[in-house]
């Protein structure tokens, strides 16, 4: 239960004996850089508030982080493990805007933190230091990279989440269904005024739009001609054809992004 207050300075520091930090408490930097651990090193339960740097430091025989939290991205580039490192229940917190900009090897450590827990068959952890890799790559990239990673990451949490694309997919559902509707009202007569004929419309744009997102599952073809008559009555406007390009090609996209949340999650155990 040892508590640092001030920065933990052990730089080019030699541990000949093991060396317990189990639930020590840096309040401070934690500065490891250049040290020698030559027996095992235990990090249990410890907590590092600030940043936790193990650059060049060499540890002889087993480390153990298991059940530590970080609270910024700790400095494993370039560590030597000669016997490995177990980061059992290893959490760490996501990365700051403020992070990203002043830490320039943000995403190497990321990187190597996401090697850690691929070693560890921690698959979770491995998908969490990926999605904060993808984020610290932000800095000094391109426009549209900036661009796809923010949509990567609001569309399906850089492949952890299935429960986003499947609402991105109502959504979309929903959107185009009032769409397809509005344009109906546009082309109807006065029959319009008659609630149950508005409500039947809002029911053949609704299948338009499920059509659209999955084609020909729960429409047949021999049905689809009928959707269009009874919702306009007459050949729809040809932008609006396009409207419909537009919501298959989106539900595709958010389809993949679930099969790909579906196998990070399931296949790769």
């Amino acid at each position: 239960n040892v508590k640092f207050t001030q920065n933990a300075n052990f730089w080019e520091a030699t541990f000949t004996r093991d060396a317990y930090f189990w639930e020590a408490t840096f309040t401070q930097d934690a500065d490891f850089r250049l040290a020698t651990f030559t027996q095992a090193a235990d990090f249990r339960y410890a907590t590092f508030t600030r940043d936790a740097y193990f650059s060049e430091a060499t540890f002889a025989k087993r480390v153990s982080f298991d059940h530590a939290h970080s609270k910024t991205i700790p400095d494993f580039v370039t560590t030597d493990f000669q016997q490995g490192i177990s980061v059992i229940d290893f959490t760490v917190a996501k990365p700051t805007k403020d992070n990203i900009k002043k830490i320039d090897n943000l995403a190497d450590r990321c990187r190597i933190l996401k090697k850690l827990a691929e070693e560890a068959k921690d698959n979770d952890r491995k998908l969490m230091f990926f999605a904060y890799e993808m984020m610290a790559k932000r800095k000094n990239a391109s426009w549209s990279y900036k661009l796809l990673s923010h949509f990567y990451e609001a569309t399906s949490d850089f492949g952890q989440s299935v429960s986003r694309p499947i609402y991105w997919m109502m959504g979309i559902l929903g959107f185009f269904t009032i769409i397809f509707h509005a344009v109906a009202w546009v082309m109807c007569d006065s029959l319009c005024d008659n609630f149950i004929v508005i409500a039947k419309k809002f029911g053949y744009a609704f299948a338009l739009s499920l059509h659209n997102i999955i084609p020909n599952i729960f429409i047949k073809l021999n049905n689809y001609d009928d959707i269009i008559k009874n919702l306009y009555g007459t050949a729809p406007p040809l932008w609006l054809s396009y409207i419909s390009m537009l919501e298959t090609l989106l539900s595709f996209i958010f389809i993949f992004l679930l099969g790909l949340a579906l196998r990070n999650r399931f296949l790769n155990r």
